[in-house]
């Protein structure tokens, strides 16, 4: 669930407009949901920071955006903010206590540190081939000329058995973990509601379970890879708790699992709709790469990130009060005019990116699996190519939905052709 409020629909025509005593621009909700792209660009012209009635805020320019990654006057909401949106204890609060993901300071540093080790790019990397393997595995049984929902056959199922490979968790598993997992996953979407709850803590606590079970065997029977490496790391410092040991796995396998999936199929969605652009990552698998930053940047499967202000923040004249939350908008920073040219316009060749892509945050909570969804997606995205070339979309493209949070992606039914 997203840890930021919801904003409310304002009695204003449905365009955007500045609140000239405060600087704030406001944002009609509906319109705000029937068309987020268009609010944010006008938004961004009138002013920096758009405000809600509930008080909290939402910094719309890409340089602001930046600017806030790893300001000590700022930090991560945690609990309390799932809290406040109501959502009952249990095994999905416990988790979200003891997350990295939610963390901050001295604690953030523990959770994080034996993890960033392991995914380091140049070990993500050594993990290509069998990621490259798993992609092709997936699409070599697909019938010619018969649909299918690539989400689900698919972009679900890259990411999570990579991850099973990662954890050395039987193949046999992957159907069940999967299910435990997108539905443990909709407790950090935007707009879930808090009777959604019962089915996300019954996820979190079979999850956790299923964890405990890997980590047990792990230490029984040490083997040659990920898990049982971080195991006797995390075991001979003796810095976490064994609950804090198996919440990082957890976050491990939830982390990348959702975000991907939706990052996937909106990817392929988008090069359906530009098929030139699809032609030339058919013909040169190097522009992968390329596709996926682009696509990353054009319909991001993170909407905004929420944090607490622990000081007042100012923007371009607009100050944020401290303790408010303030959402650093993922969405509007990269269609930002003042950092790409033509913004509006999907290009896989666009040179304008900058160095860290803003999708995946900045500071000390830069995405840890930055490398490894990369991985996913650009050897998914090369298997798709190389064997469906002539892959078309039957029905319609994909939508996205959320502004903040996990974003979700709709059903996207394709037709296999060579």
């Amino acid at each position: 669930m997203q840890t930021e409020s919801r904003p409310q629909q304002d009695s204003r025509p449905d365009q955007p407009y500045l609140m000239e005593d405060s600087g704030l621009v406001r944002m009609p909700f509906k319109a705000l949901m029937a068309d987020p792209h268009g609010m944010f660009r006008v938004a961004r012209a009138l002013g920096p920071v758009a405000g809600f009635s509930d008080g909290s805020a939402m910094m719309l320019r890409a340089a602001d955006v930046q600017r806030m990654f790893g300001d000590p006057r700022i930090r991560q909401i945690g609990v309390e903010g799932m809290q406040a949106a109501g959502v009952a204890e249990g095994p999905f609060l416990d988790w979200a206590r003891e997350t990295l993901l939610l963390s901050h300071g001295r604690d953030h540093v523990r959770r994080r540190t034996p993890l960033a080790r392991a995914f380091a790019y140049p070990l993500m990397n050594m993990l290509r081939p069998s990621i490259r393997r798993a992609a092709h595995r997936l699409v070599a049984d697909w019938a010619p000329d018969e649909a299918l929902d690539l989400r689900d056959s698919f972009a679900a199922q890259l990411p999570a058995r990579t991850i099973a490979e990662i954890l050395g968790a039987p193949e046999a598993d992957v159907p069940e973990f999967t299910s435990l997992v997108y539905r443990m996953t909709k407790g950090l979407a935007f707009g879930t509601l808090p009777e959604e709850f019962d089915d996300i803590h019954d996820a979190a606590a079979e999850l956790h379970a299923y964890v405990e079970r890997l980590l047990s065997d792990s230490r029984a029977n040490p083997r040659d890879d990920f898990l049982s490496a971080y195991v006797a790391r995390v075991d001979a410092e003796g810095d976490l708790s064994p609950t804090e040991i198996i919440t990082q796995i957890v976050t491990v396998i939830i982390g990348g699992a959702d975000t991907t999936r939706a990052a996937m199929t909106v990817l392929v969605s988008l090069l359906m709709d530009h098929r030139d652009q699809w032609d030339q990552v058919c013909a040169d698998p190097a522009m992968a790469a390329g596709a996926v930053a682009e696509g990353l940047r054009f319909e991001p499967s993170i909407g905004s990130i929420p944090v607490f202000t622990l000081e007042p923040i100012e923007a371009s004249g607009v100050v944020i009060p401290a303790y408010r939350v303030l959402s650093l908008s993922m969405m509007s920073a990269m269609r930002d005019e003042a950092l790409y040219a033509d913004p509006d316009r999907f290009d896989i060749r666009r040179t304008d990116h900058p160095r860290l892509h803003l999708v995946f945050g900045g500071g000390p909570h830069r995405c840890l699996g930055e490398a490894l969804a990369r991985a996913e997606l650009e050897e998914g995205l090369i298997a798709l190519t190389q064997a469906w070339p002539g892959l078309t979309r039957k029905g319609p493209a994909v939508r996205m939905t959320g502004i903040g949070g996990i974003r979700s992606a709709s059903s996207l039914t394709v037709v296999p052709s060579r």
